[in-house]
């Protein structure tokens, strides 16, 4: 399975970018590249952030425009927002890149018109269904491999759903709540759960609008939740929904790191959990940025367990 491939070398280039060993990281770029001559939209944005960092500004341009040239693109918003090009937001030529991108973009959604999508994935008899929301700008076939493993395929049922909205370049997004929730809606009606319960999850983006449906319990009485480093913004948002009302018998299981930027905000929200008294797990991981911890499956059936036992 090429993703799952593909998947294992981006892990291996967030390890040693984040220890600041950027020569190990250009060799599995260029890996990268070699390997998978279509994912350009990643191994060049890879390539500009770490030669952002370094300081070669003109070579991270470069790299931005090489894939431009070959029809590969971006969100600009993610160009703007992402820390590691901080460099070069006053740069002449990435503003440009940045313009092209914003145009190409309008250009895409109003031509694509794009639909939720849905893949199922293991046991369909299984006890342990679960609904999987993938994180900003990802799609279903880039993001599932973090969670398949062969015997969780054996043992559990995955459904992975894949937003309606157009991010960038063959990537998706939860940004419109309303359209989320309409896909989610279209997603849960298509399962079948039979009288098993789902456990919703996802990552990031994915993993807060997971809560938040487990939470509402407005589309499907969820079993609980499994949040891998949530994207949470609006603790607030949480509040309101658990002062109106408290889910039962739901468990939530939540990851997160201790260098990811909404650590502080994921345990603001387990404070509110233990306030309204939802229980829950939190597992936060040493050394771990925003991404998948290395053991993760081993979490991912801890999860499973815990949350399905009475």
């Amino acid at each position: 399975m090429r993703e799952v491939r593909f998947v294992e070398l981006q892990k291996k280039l967030f390890y040693h970018f984040e220890k600041g060993d950027f020569e190990r990281s250009l060799e599995i770029i260029q890996t990268a590249h070699s390997e998978f001559p279509d994912r350009i939209d990643k191994t060049s944005f890879w390539k500009c952030c770490l030669l952002s960092v370094q300081g070669d500004l003109e070579g991270a341009v470069a790299e931005l425009q090489y894939a431009l040239n070959k029809n590969y693109w971006w969100n600009p918003q993610l160009l703007l927002q992402y820390p590691d090009l901080k460099p070069l937001y006053h740069h002449r030529s990435f503003k440009n890149i940045v313009e092209e991108c914003q145009c190409i973009l309008e250009r895409e959604r109003e031509k694509e018109k794009a639909s939720a999508k849905i893949m199922t994935i293991g046991n369909t008899k299984a006890t342990s269904k679960l609904l999987i929301l993938h994180w900003r700008g990802s799609n279903i076939k880039d993001f599932s491999p973090f969670w398949l493993e062969r015997d969780d395929i054996t043992h559990y049922s995955f459904t992975f759903l894949q937003s309606s909205q157009l991010f960038g370049y063959n990537s998706y997004c939860w940004d419109d709540s309303a359209i989320a929730r309409c896909d989610l809606q279209q997603s849960i009606e298509k399962m079948d759960h039979n009288e098993n319960p789902v456990i919703i999850g996802g990552a990031s983006q994915g993993a807060a609008l997971a809560i938040e449906h487990a939470l509402l319990q407005e589309l499907y009485t969820f079993k609980g939740f499994i949040a891998v480093v949530p994207a949470i913004k609006d603790i607030n948002r949480f509040e309101d929904i658990l002062k109106n009302q408290r889910p039962n018998n739901m468990k939530g299981f939540i990851i997160t790191g201790k260098k990811d930027h909404y650590v502080e905000a994921t345990k603001k929200f387990c404070s509110l959990l233990e306030r309204y008294h939802l229980p829950f797990k939190l597992v936060e991981i040493k050394g771990l940025g925003h991404f998948f911890p290395d053991n993760f499956q081993s979490l991912l059936r801890e999860a499973i367990e815990y949350i399905s036992k009475e």
